[in-house]
């Protein structure tokens, strides 16, 4: 499922950070993710279509070669 940032905050979901207006590609049982759900209930996050281009970028993790 594609997931966009509809809040002005930075959100950190599946290893990629989005920031405010930005849509990622998420795995599916994100879905049942209470934190995810809240976000959506409270218009913080929302549900992308399927057109919308992916502009979220992934979480470089320190140390990692």
């Amino acid at each position: 499922m594609k997931i966009t940032n509809a809040s002005a905050r930075l959100y950190y979901i599946a290893g990629q950070k989005l920031a405010p207006g930005q849509t990622a590609e998420v795995d599916d049982s994100w879905k049942d993710n209470k934190s995810v759900q809240g976000a959506i209930t409270k218009g913080e996050l929302r549900v992308a279509d399927k057109g919308e281009a992916v502009t979220a970028s992934a979480v470089e993790k320190k140390g990692a070669k």
